[in-house]
């Protein structure tokens, strides 16, 4: 038995077809066709659908398929065809047909994995077929399939896979739904082991959507850059396609990515930026996975912070300096080497302006003045040896505390002022050994 079967499948002729082939619409007749619709109803999707029947290819059992046939590549000897009068005799004594009636598809010489593709290129639905492994006396034999296993690509990514057990008593239904594919791959339980197949059904070519949507940026700005102090981002746009966007995704070179609300007119709120440059790309696909992007680059320069003190003028030779985050240990003078020590919790890490220690002497009204840009207590650390105290020191707001500069004991006066309020101070009036005061500004 076995060499009868190696001898008909494996000297199948191939006759060179020019014709596209015969091709024939699902429909069958009307009490079928009211069946199928009562019965059936999650398949009349495929009423519209087109069935290759394999039924005009031959004149002759175990012909193949020819290349071209019906819209795809069938392969080189790689698809044959047997009719049901064969199938019943030839030494298989098989008592079921092809759905059909008249002849089905196998794989020819049993091979194990074919490919079928779309000629043009062009995307189908394939919607399944009917398969049934080949049987001697509706029996499986040491030739016969027990599986099959089907996958469609695009563009040669996958897109989906089904498989079924293959009967040697009868056809069964395979039903796949593969959208949007332009390429079949067979794949049979082993080598020269044999499947047949018939009814192969599948939608109409549909032509490959090829043309990317356009996007646009439109707000902040329809320039390519974007300068701002502003630490979050809103931006909007369009998006359009031949056929429809059906999504607008966006990533951030500074803090991730996400999707945009909208398609037609999109727009992403709050994308955070980083200091620098941002590069920001919105991208827009349609449901054929074509895609186009559209880029921004945003920089962003944080906003300085409002100095707690501006406009500070000294009546000296010397330059006084503004420093932040006062210590123990800070330097308390521009042109001396004397630091803060045992300076209160309530003084550190505030504002202080570094006077001159030559300064001590001065007697000019004002000699220092600023304004001051935040409701503050100015401070004044003032040397204890120095009696008495000059008019312009606000003696009655004496903290009671103390800090030293070197070794020299200070006392701290303090005052509030509101923001926006000039504050003008007198001399030192101290003598050669006394300390120039110091001035401590203390955010309320």
């Amino acid at each position: 038995m076995k060499n009868l079967v190696e001898v008909v499948f494996r000297n199948s002729v191939i006759y060179n077809f020019s014709e596209i082939g015969f091709v024939r619409k699902i429909s069958k007749p009307l009490l079928f066709f009211l069946f199928f619709i009562l019965l059936f109803p999650v398949m009349t999707g495929l009423a519209d659908a087109d069935v290759i029947y394999f039924d005009d290819i031959t004149t002759g059992d175990f012909e193949a398929v020819p290349l071209e046939y019906c819209g795809f590549n069938w392969g080189t000897n790689e698809f044959g065809v047997v009719s049901d009068n064969a199938y019943s005799s030839y030494h298989y004594n098989n008592t079921y047909g092809s759905p059909s009636g008249e002849y089905a598809a196998f794989n020819d010489r049993g091979k194990e994995n074919l490919i079928v593709t779309s000629i043009s290129g062009n995307n189908f639905v394939f919607n399944g077929a009917y398969f049934s492994g080949w049987a001697q006396e509706d029996q499986c034999f040491e030739f016969t399939a027990t599986s099959i296993t089907v996958y469609g690509y695009r563009d040669e990514v996958l897109v989906g896979t089904v498989s079924m057990d293959l009967s040697n008593s009868q056809y069964d239904w395979l039903k796949a739904d593969m959208d949007g594919i332009n390429k079949l791959q067979f794949v049979s339980s082993g080598n020269n082991k044999f499947w047949i197949m018939d009814d192969f059904t599948f939608n109409e070519n549909i032509p490959a959507d090829a043309i990317a949507p356009e996007i646009a940026v439109t707000y902040p700005t329809s320039g390519a850059t974007y300068e701002t102090n502003v630490s979050t981002l809103d931006i909007s746009g369009t998006a359009s396609d031949n056929v429809g966007v059906i999504s607008v995704t966006w990533f951030s070179s500074g803090s991730g990515n996400g999707t945009a609300i909208g398609t037609k007119n999109w727009s992403i709120s709050n994308i955070e930026l980083v200091e620098g440059n941002n590069i920001i790309t919105i991208w827009a696909k349609d449901a054929a996975g074509n895609e186009n992007g559209a880029t921004l680059k945003v920089t962003y320069t944080p906003p300085q912070p409002t100095p707690v003190i501006s406009d500070l003028t000294v009546a000296s030779d010397a330059t006084c300096v503004v420093v932040d985050g006062l210590d123990n240990g800070s330097k308390a003078y521009v042109d001396s080497g004397s630091t803060y020590s045992n300076l209160p919790n309530v003084l550190k890490n505030a504002t202080y302006i570094r006077t001159s220690i030559n300064d001590k002497t001065s007697t000019t009204k004002p000699f220092i003045s600023f304004t001051v840009n935040k409701n503050v207590s100015v401070c004044f650390a003032y040397d204890d040896r120095i009696d008495p105290k000059p008019s312009w020191l606000p003696v009655r707001t004496d903290t009671g505390t103390d800090l030293l500069i070197g070794n020299e004991v200070m006392s701290i006066y303090a005052k509030f002022v509101r923001a926006g309020k000039e504050v003008k101070l007198g001399g030192n009036e101290g003598d050669i050994n006394s300390n120039m005061y110091t001035v401590i500004i203390v955010e309320r």
